[in-house]
């Protein structure tokens, strides 16, 4: 059996990375690319937010406690008060 403690945890992120650039290269994408790139467009497109909030005066969430960090990030940018704000921590619904 492996000893996994030696492995530097770097190793696993750089994988990452490099399997993103493969997938880019490829032309795929998994869900998290896309969860990834949605978060992006949000930050840095603030009509198109406030397009979504216009068209949608509310945004449900079943079982909140089972999102990953990056899908409560993109849920704070979509019900902001302020569609120009990109820190979501300061995102208030």
């Amino acid at each position: 059996m492996p000893d996994f403690r030696s492995i530097n945890p770097i190793s696993y992120i750089e994988a990452g990375k490099q399997a993103a650039q493969h997938r880019t290269i490829l032309g795929k994408a998994n869900f998290y690319d896309l969860l990834m790139r949605a978060v992006e467009l949000l930050k840095s497109h603030p009509a198109i937010r406030e397009r979504i909030a216009r068209r949608y005066s509310r945004l449900l969430i079943d079982e909140f406690q089972d999102t990953d960090p990056l899908q409560a990030e993109m849920a704070f940018l979509l019900t902001a008060t302020n569609p120009a704000e990109r820190d979501w921590r300061k995102c208030r619904p």
